[in-house]
């Protein structure tokens, strides 16, 4: 989902860029690769990705380009809506994309073969600024400046009526989790959340008092996220809002663009400094923040899964972000995620002092295979000492190898991987308690005495 906003725009980033600061990044739960060209000279305003190899990109000359987010090549770009600002697109397959325009005119098409398609007047000579379409043969469109949905058919437009569910402010973004529920946020900090097939009367609540929301998007029918141009997100249960605490994620550049909640527990937005933010709309904290090297200000970003998000920026490239989950299921036989015999999971273990423990796990990811890629334990690639029962471990005591190996290694033959951890520098009498920390922020614990 991404929000572009009119004529006030350019203000917004001149604004924005007189107070940047640009503070150390931390740790990313989703590691960022590009940038990919999309277009020479176009910015791109508006990103769906419908599945993990195919995202769809429009720009403000009225072009789109589709591409596989992990094997791009050289995407041509297509025209779509000659001369028109796309403004927002929203695509419910990977065979069917809808984009709206700052003429009030849709245009709808096969991302895979676009050919010509004839844009569609359906809100005359106003800017509409967000599509949601839960259906291939329904979305919903708001218009800016008259605080207006529109309710079509793709396929068949004909002349929707407009109907007002926001007098006073301009509408920004718009999340539609089904097609009987979609939510709409606007340049006030207010959400209204109506049903499209029969909108009536809806009425706007404050959500984030004195700000202006850029983006919106729900992952459910009982949450939605907002982000605004102060730096925070806002998380509220469209059905009852009340009054939620908004929270600051981005304190670099406090301006949002556009965000993605592939679930109920993980949203991605982006910002004017180029810079990414994670978080769990839960509890979402300080986010993670991570700045896309050569990127310029972003403009839009899609998530096809917790995984795979990808980013576009004003200056028409592409960003992918990715990360791996272990699973946590049987791995080739074994329990997965967890350390093996001779340690046992339990901690009940008891070794002798200057013994050599072959310490050993298997992850496998979510089709069951063992993973053996290099660098799947962070840091130094050993286990660290995490605690020992008459205190904290202390840099003096540091995972001593029994070989010349020292970090883990990947066993071929038993698909797993070994440490020799040597006994002879700890204590006898003392339980002690490692961590391998696992590079997708997970990590496997295991306890053992020595006597």
């Amino acid at each position: 989902m991404s929000a572009h906003r009119p004529e006030a725009r350019p203000v917004a980033l001149a604004v924005a860029l007189a107070l940047l600061v640009f503070p150390g990044a931390a740790q990313a739960t989703l590691s960022w690769s590009g940038p990919i060209e999309l277009y020479s000279g176009f910015g791109s305003y508006s990103l769906a990705c419908p599945s993990g190899t195919q995202c769809t990109a429009a720009q403000d000359g009225g072009k789109q380009v589709t591409f596989n987010p992990s094997s791009p090549g050289t995407p041509a770009p297509a025209t779509i809506d000659a001369g028109n600002g796309v403004f927002a697109l929203a695509c419910p397959s990977s065979t069917q994309c809808t984009a709206v325009d700052a003429h009030g005119q849709e245009v709808t098409f096969n991302p895979s073969s676009p050919g010509t398609p004839t844009p569609a007047a359906i809100d005359s000579g106003n800017v509409l600024h967000g599509v949601a379409c839960p259906s291939s043969t329904q979305c919903t469109a708001v218009d800016y400046y008259n605080g207006q949905e529109l309710t079509f058919n793709p396929i068949s437009p004909g002349t929707p009526a407009p109907t007002t569910i926001d007098s006073g402010s301009f509408l920004t973004s718009i999340a539609c989790p089904t097609g009987t529920q979609c939510t709409a946020v606007d340049s006030n900090g207010q959400e209204v959340t109506f049903n499209p097939g029969s909108p009536g009367t809806p009425a706007p609540g404050t959500v984030d008092a004195g700000n202006y929301l850029y983006a919106v998007a729900c992952p459910s029918s009982t949450q939605c996220t907002a982000v605004d141009d102060n730096g925070q997100e806002v998380t509220f249960n469209p059905g009852s809002p009340g009054s939620p605490a908004p929270v600051t994620i981005d304190s670099s550049s406090r301006f949002l663009f556009a965000l993605a909640c592939p679930t109920g527990t993980q949203c991605t937005a982006v910002d004017i400094a180029a810079d990414a933010v994670t978080f769990n709309p839960s509890s979402p904290g300080a986010g993670t923040l991570e700045p896309l090297v050569g990127a310029a200000t972003l403009t839009g970003v899609s998530c096809s899964s917790e995984t795979l998000c990808v980013a576009v920026d004003g200056s028409g490239h592409a960003f992918v972000g990715t990360s791996v989950l272990y699973s946590t299921a049987s791995c080739l036989g074994s329990p997965g995620h967890t350390v093996l015999e001779p340690v046992k999971p339990d901690g009940s273990s008891v070794f002798k002092l200057g013994s050599t423990i072959p310490v050993k796990f298997r992850v496998c990811d979510s089709n069951g295979v063992p993973v053996g890629t290099a660098g799947i334990v962070s840091g130094s690639g050993a286990p660290v000492l995490y605690s020992k029962t008459n205190g904290t471990g202390g840099v003096d005591e540091p995972v001593y190898s029994t070989t010349p190996d020292t970090a883990f290694r990947w066993d071929v033959t038993s698909q797993q991987w070994i440490f020799n951890q040597s006994t002879e520098n700890l204590t006898s009498g003392v339980v002690y308690t490692y961590r391998i920390n696992l590079n997708d922020g997970s990590y496997i614990q295991y306890t053992f005495g020595v006597k």
